[in-house]
C-alpha cells in the first residue's frame, strides 16, 4: 500500500528533519512509530528537508508498505505514540504515482519577524528587532522575485546540477505585531530562505544596500553570502501539487 500523511511538527528540539544516526529528528521518530504499528522498516520520503530548528505547518510525505491499515487508524496510532510535538493531520491511500517530492508544484515558507518585544512564549518562533525599516526589507524583497540563480544564497554543495529557482511572490503581512514574510516558489535549496531573509535583514538594519543583492544574484562566481537569520522563526507552510 501506498500512503500519504501530512504532519505539522515544532522543530525547535530536533536536529532537522532527515533522519541521522545518534541524532533526534522528525523523520526518525515518524519511522521508529511507523516501524511499531507495521512490524517492518519504512522509510517515509518527504516534499523536502526542514534545517534544525525549521518548523512546519503541513509538510508532505509519503511511504510504502506491504500492510494495509485504515489511514485513520494509522493516524491515532501516529499521534498517540510520537512526541507532543510532531502532530499528523491527515493520513490517505494515493495512487502508486504520487511522490510527496516530485508531485509538488511549488511551496509556500513564511518567516515571522517583529520589531517590538514580544510574550516569551511567541517570542520564541519570532525573530525580533526593534531597528528594522520593514519598507526598505519590502522593497529589496522585489529583487529576489522570478527566475534566478540563487547559489550564493544556499549552502547547496557544488557538485549538483543547477541552483535556477522561480521564486513566484514575497509577501509582508502584518498581524497585530507581527509581520509575516512569505516565500512561494517552485522549490527552495538548503539555507536559501534564510539567506534571503538575513540579506533583508542587513538591509532593513541599513548595513548594506539593494546593490548586494544584484552583486549576489545571478552571477558566475560563487561566494556565499554569509548572512542568515536564525531557524527558530521559520516555517514551511504549504505543498501544493
Amino acid at each position: 500500500m501506498h500512503y500519504k500523511i501530512v504532519f505539522s511538527y515544532d522543530g525547535s528540539d530536533y536536529y532537522g528533519y532527515a533522519k541521522q544516526p545518534n541524532k533526534n529528528t522528525i523523520q526518525g521518530n515518524i519511522e521508529n512509530c511507523l516501524k511499531i504499528l507495521f512490524n517492518e522498516d519504512i522509510t517515509i520520503h518527504s516534499s523536502g528537508r526542514t534545517d534544525k530548528g525549521v518548523h512546519a505547518l503541513a509538510q508532505v510525505a509519503d511511504f510504502n508498505t506491504n500492510k494495509e491499515i485504515k489511514p485513520n487508524n494509522i493516524a491515532v496510532f501516529l499521534n498517540k505514540t510520537l512526541p507532543y510535538s510532531i502532530k499528523i493531520l491527515n493520513c490517505e491511500i494515493v495512487d502508486d504515482t504520487f511522490s510527496s517530492r516530485f508531485s509538488a508544484k511549488k511551496k509556500t515558507y513564511v518567516y515571522l519577524i517583529s520589531t517590538v518585544e514580544l510574550d516569551i512564549f511567541i517570542g520564541k518562533y519570532v525573530y525580533i528587532n526593534n531597528k528594522l525599516d520593514i519598507e526598505k526589507m519590502k522593497e529589496a524583497a522585489s529583487y529576489f522575485i522570478g527566475k534566478h540563480n540563487y547559489q550564493n544564497f544556499t549552502s547547496k554543495p557544488d557538485d549538483y546540477d543547477d541552483f535556477e529557482r522561480t521564486i513566484y511572490s514575497i509577501k509582508f503581512k502584518k498581524i497585530k505585531n507581527i509581520y509575516e514574510i512569505s516565500f512561494t516558489g517552485n522549490g527552495f535549496m538548503k539555507y536559501m530562505i534564510r539567506k534571503i531573509v538575513g540579506t533583508l535583514i542587513e538591509i532593513g538594519l541599513g548595513k548594506i544596500d539593494y546593490t548586494f543583492i544584484e552583486n549576489n544574484l545571478d552571477v558566475h562566481d560563487r561566494k556565499i553570502v554569509n548572512y542568515t537569520a536564525p531557524s527558530n522563526a521559520l516555517f514551511l507552510k504549504k505543498v501544493f501539487y
